[in-house]
């Protein structure tokens, strides 16, 4: 009987300890899953990506992360005028002759720049552009011949 009682209480004791080592043991932290229905984009190396840490304001919606690319090192511009030769102006500095190209340094590509030229016997031309746009395009400047008046 002395026995059996030892051994009752030598279970009960192993037991009890196992139960609290369990309770108080930390519980592994599950891998993070996608779901199969969330789009999953291609991000270019050299882009930063910003997530939304606050959440959709859909509590039913998956978070979001969009890639967030850099300015580019450097925006190249070709400047064309018709007639070609006409001196060409970019932001009021002399840059050269027509055709060129010019290169301006990275940065804002919503940087509105103002392309000019001019010709000796033709009315100067001028426009804007955000530099994006310019560099996508080119820039046409169309100058016109002084005392000549198109036909009707």
């Amino acid at each position: 009987p002395r026995a059996a009682v030892a051994s009752a209480v030598a279970i009960a004791g192993i037991a009890l300890g196992a139960g609290a080592w369990l309770a108080l043991a930390p519980s592994p932290v599950p891998e993070p899953t996608v779901p199969d229905s969330m789009p999953v984009a291609a991000v270019p190396q050299d882009a930063a990506v910003a997530v939304d840490l606050a959440g959709p304001a859909d509590p039913g919606a998956a978070p979001r992360a969009e890639a967030v690319m850099p300015p580019p090192a450097e925006v190249r511009v070709s400047v064309m005028s018709r007639p070609a030769g006409a001196t060409v102006r970019i932001d009021g500095l002399e840059a050269g002759r027509a055709p060129l190209d010019h290169v301006f340094d990275g940065g804002d590509p919503d940087r509105v720049v103002t392309f000019s030229a001019s010709l000796p016997g033709f009315s100067p031309a001028a426009k804007r552009a955000k530099l994006s746009e310019a560099a996508r395009q080119g820039v046409d400047l169309v100058l016109k011949k002084k005392g000549w008046t198109p036909p009707l």
